[in-house]
C-alpha cells in the first residue's frame, strides 16, 4: 500500500500519466499545477480515499476512467483561467 496522503506537483509537469497515482487509497488531496495539459487514463483508479483535486484550467484532456473508483468524481475543482474576471469585477 502506498502511504502518499497529498501531493502537490511541481510546475515542471506537464502530463499526469496513465496509472500515475492507480491504487494509492491513502491519498486524500491533489494540486495540479498550471501548465499541465493532460491527465492519463487509471491516473487515480482506485483512489478511493482522493476527496480533493484542484485542475487548472490548462487540462485539456482528461483520459478515460482518469479518477474511476474515486469519491471525488463529484467534487472535482477546476481552477479558472488567472485572466478570468470574477463576475460582479471590472
Amino acid at each position: 500500500m502506498h502511504p502518499v496522503k497529498r501531493v502537490t506537483l511541481p510546475k515542471s509537469v506537464t502530463e499526469i500519466g496513465v496509472e500515475a497515482f492507480r491504487d494509492c487509497p491513502r491519498l486524500t488531496s491533489i494540486v495540479i499545477p498550471e501548465g499541465v495539459k493532460q491527465i492519463g487514463e487509471h491516473a487515480f483508479d482506485g483512489c478511493s480515499g482522493l476527496t480533493s483535486i484542484v485542475i487548472p484550467d490548462s487540462v485539456t484532456i482528461i483520459a478515460p476512467d482518469a479518477f474511476n473508483g474515486c469519491p471525488c468524481e463529484s467534487s472535482v475543482i477546476r481552477k479558472p483561467p488567472k485572466n478570468q474576471k470574477r463576475p460582479g469585477h471590472r
